[in-house]
């Protein structure tokens, strides 16, 4: 059978310290801080891809804090990152100026989960960028190695077709030769041209044909 708890007012935020506020009482070290707790988030654009983009959003909550709790860190100053585990508290006040009542609800600490002094976040925020753009520049000089290497390798073609007209050079040297051939042909038709002479010698034999012996005188 399930049970319901009798009570839930359990709480955790994490942020930065925007502003503290520390007292020394008789029963110990007490006071108060304010959280920025980052709630930003990503909006969507519209059917066109425009309007979208990230959103910035903080949110500036009061943390009270006793003496139990500021006894587990080694000071609090303005820039730390703090996460609190805590509960909900009502805190009532008499206005200075009307004298109205006033409350609010507060986030009373009960524990601390993290602490990180101002200093050290402000390292590893710039150990973080810098390593994002480290990761950059190497995503660019990947690209650009791939680019040359595939036009580079693009590039062979014009090799491949420097090599189709060599081939097409040695094939028109070999065609060229016809007109070669054609011209042996040629010459062969010199030989055949022989045949005029042949045909003038045949001529000087009909011309031998009509020699007429001379006469002998008495």
């Amino acid at each position: 059978m399930m049970k319901i708890p009798q009570k839930v007012n359990e709480i955790r935020l994490g942020g930065n310290v925007a502003n503290v506020e520390i007292r020394t009482g008789q029963h110990g070290s007490y006071g108060s801080c304010v959280l920025a707790v980052d709630d930003g988030y990503f909006k969507k654009g519209d059917a066109n891809g425009q309007g979208g983009g990230w959103v910035e959003r903080v949110y500036f909550h009061p943390i009270t804090l006793k003496s139990n709790v500021l006894k587990k860190m080694n000071g609090l100053n303005k820039g730390d990152f703090v996460v609190f585990a805590g509960k909900l508290v009502e805190e009532k006040w008499n206005d200075r100026q009307s004298g109205a009542e006033r409350k609010a609800m507060k986030m009373e600490a009960i524990d601390v989960e993290w602490h990180v002094p101002a200093a050290s976040v402000k390292q590893l925020r710039q150990e973080a960028r810098d390593s994002k753009n480290n990761q950059g520049q190497q995503n660019n000089s990947y690209n650009q190695n791939s680019n040359q290497n595939s036009n580079q390798g693009g590039s062979h073609n014009p090799n491949m077709g420097g090599y189709n007209q060599n081939s097409n050079q040695n094939s028109n040297q070999g065609g060229g030769h016809n007109p070669n051939m054609g011209g042996y042909n040629q010459t062969g038709s010199q030989s055949g041209g022989h045949n005029p002479n042949m045909g003038g010698y045949n001529q000087n034999v009909s011309q031998g044909g009509g020699y007429i012996p001379p006469r002998h005188q008495n």
